[in-house]
C-alpha cells in the first residue's frame, strides 16, 4: 500500500488515497483466521487545514467497496471545488443550476 501510494506521488492526495486502498485489495484485502475476509465496507476521508473534511465518501454492504468508493469520487470530484466555495461563501455562490451546466460545459469541451 505504501508502495503504491509513493508511486502515485504527483496526483491529488485523495487519488494517491484510493491507489493505496486498491494496492492493499489487490495484495489480498483483510484476512482473519479462516483466510481473506469478504470486501464490505471502504471510506475515503481527507482532513486539511480547514474544520471540517474535505471529502468524506463510504460505502457499506458492498462486495467491491473500494471500486464503489472509487466510482463515487469520480462522480463527486467535479464538485468538491463548489461545495467548498458555497459553503465558505454561501451569498456569493453560483445556483447549483448554474453550476452544472458549467460543469457540463467543461466536459464537453474535455471529450471534444
Amino acid at each position: 500500500m505504501a508502495a503504491r501510494f509513493d508511486a502515485t506521488a504527483p496526483a491529488d492526495l485523495d487519488e494517491r488515497l484510493l491507489a493505496a486502498l486498491e494496492a492493499g485489495r489487490d495484495a489480498g484485502g483483510l484476512v482473519g483466521a479462516k483466510g481473506r475476509l469478504p470486501e464490505r465496507s471502504a471510506a475515503l476521508v481527507v482532513w486539511g487545514n480547514r474544520s471540517h473534511n474535505e471529502l468524506d465518501l463510504r460505502t457499506d454492504l458492498h462486495q467491491d467497496a473500494i471500486a464503489e468508493v472509487r466510482r463515487i469520487h469520480a462522480d463527486y470530484k467535479p464538485t468538491i471545488a463548489y461545495y467548498d466555495e458555497r459553503a465558505r461563501n454561501p451569498r456569493n455562490a453560483i445556483t447549483g443550476v448554474e453550476f452544472a451546466e458549467r460543469l457540463k460545459q467543461q466536459q464537453r469541451k474535455e471529450t471534444a
